[in-house]
């Protein structure tokens, strides 16, 4: 399997979000850890109880051999079967058919024994049930014996308590890991949020500083970033909104001189005049509504298709056909604000009625979690490639479906609109001809 591949595999297993890696790595680092600990603890015990024990058993040869060499031959044997009775020692003939019990010791213990007890002797290893018996030759009775000696005095075993113990150490250990993650996510949590209320076109709540320098001085850069930004959107807004409202008192003037003009003035000039004093003032309207922000006044349910019926109605005039295909459910209901939903949806209708054909359609599909409204015109369409680039502001479009009308903000304001409340704005040409335009509103 190649390198990429594994890599693919890795990835689909892989967290994405920062807190769920954080924990992730943070908690297999100490449970790595605490099991090398362990097997260090438990290398360091085995060694330090075979020590013990090795001590404990020259002890007790020593004692013993001392013994049967005090005490005369009658009374040799009398004396181990004594200690058999104790239940740390065993006894076994050393004398043929009888074969030694167990096997070798290993050299380094032997070795050291043989150094405790000041002479060499034969000496045996052998697991019986869950004890360790180490078996040494007697040499100074007749017959021989093999004496064998229980080992694990000195040991304690790794019973449920340690079990239990170390269970409650990796607990506390994850919580305090999930705490320390936690922690050290919000902050950037709060960034996230932050910038998408940004990309949404609004401006974020002043994020307050904590957790270590770098965080914070990450957090004050943001906020003073977000704050110029604010300002210089404010700035831009006032702008485009004075000189919107100071061109259009000279406008209201022309407009009236123009109507307080003589009647056998040249109607071909008044009518061209008044012509470029509506085109005027749609481009004034377009900079007032993209500089416009929503409220975030409460909105309650309301249905969608009489929204959608009322609205053409009242901005239909004339010539103009708009066909509905309104999908009718009784939960068809959304949250969206009025206003906004009315500027978008009526700067979709003024797109398609001038620079589409008839006939102009909107259909809307009430699906399982969302409301999808389909605004159609039947006109030349645009190239794909041009599409991203006249949803950006003061963008035009070619001569296929461009006019002297407006300013280029009217799809740029549509999106702005659909950014803020949240509404999936797509735009697409269609293969019968025309442009479809899509807005998926959650419920």
């Amino acid at each position: 399997m190649s390198m990429k591949i594994q890599m693919k595999i890795l990835s689909w297993f892989w967290p994405k979000k920062l807190f769920t890696r954080t924990l992730l790595l943070i908690s297999s680092m100490m449970l790595l850890s605490y099991l090398a600990a362990i097997v260090l603890f438990i290398s360091y015990f085995k060694k330090v109880a075979i020590s013990d024990a090795t001590v404990y058993i020259s002890r007790e040869i020593n004692s013993v051999r001392s013994a049967l060499d005090s005490l005369p031959n009658k009374n040799k044997v009398n004396y181990l079967s004594a200690l058999v009775h104790r239940n740390r020692f065993y006894l076994q003939a050393a004398e043929r058919p009888n074969t030694a019990p167990g096997s070798k010791i290993d050299a380094a213990i032997s070795q050291k024994i043989i150094s405790y007890i000041g002479q060499s002797t034969d000496l045996r290893f052998q697991r019986l049930a869950d004890k360790v018996v180490v078996w040494v030759k007697l040499s100074n009775i007749k017959p021989n014996y093999w004496l064998g000696i229980w080992a694990n005095k000195s040991q304690e075993k790794f019973g449920g308590r340690f079990v239990a113990q170390i269970i409650v150490m990796l607990t506390l250990s994850v919580l305090g890991v999930f705490w320390i993650s936690y922690r050290l996510n919000k902050p950037f949590k709060r960034l996230m949020l932050a910038t998408k209320t940004i990309s949404q076109g609004g401006t974020p709540e002043r994020i307050p500083l904590s957790g270590p320098k770098e965080l914070r001085l990450l957090t004050e850069t943001f906020n003073n970033m977000s704050r110029d930004l604010a300002k210089f959107d404010e700035d831009r807004g006032l702008m485009l909104a004075g000189v919107s409202h100071d061109l259009r008192t000279p406008l209201s003037r022309l407009r009236l001189a123009l109507e307080m003009l003589d009647s056998n003035s040249e109607t071909d000039l008044k009518n061209n005049m008044v012509i470029d004093l509506e085109e005027m003032d749609v481009i004034i309207g377009q900079f007032m509504s993209y500089v416009e922000k929503d409220s975030n006044e409460y909105q309650p349910p309301y249905d969608l298709n009489y929204f959608i019926r009322e609205l053409c109605d009242r901005h239909i005039r004339g010539d103009d056909v708009v066909k509905l295909k309104l999908e009718q459910t009784e939960s068809c209901k959304t949250v969206i604000k009025q206003i906004s939903l009315k500027r978008i949806l009526t700067n979709l209708l003024d797109n398609a009625i001038s620079y589409g054909l008839s006939p102009i359609e909107i259909t809307t599909k009430n699906l399982e979690q969302e409301l999808v409204v389909f605004v159609l015109d039947s006109g030349t369409g645009i190239p794909d490639k041009e599409l991203d680039r006249l949803c950006r502001p003061f963008t035009r479009g070619d001569d296929s479906r461009a006019n002297t009308k407006g300013a280029g903000l009217g799809l740029a304001i549509i999106k702005k609109l659909c950014e803020a409340n949240n509404i999936d704005f797509s735009l697409t040409n269609r293969a019968e001809g025309g442009l479809s335009a899509r807005l998926k509103i959650k419920k």
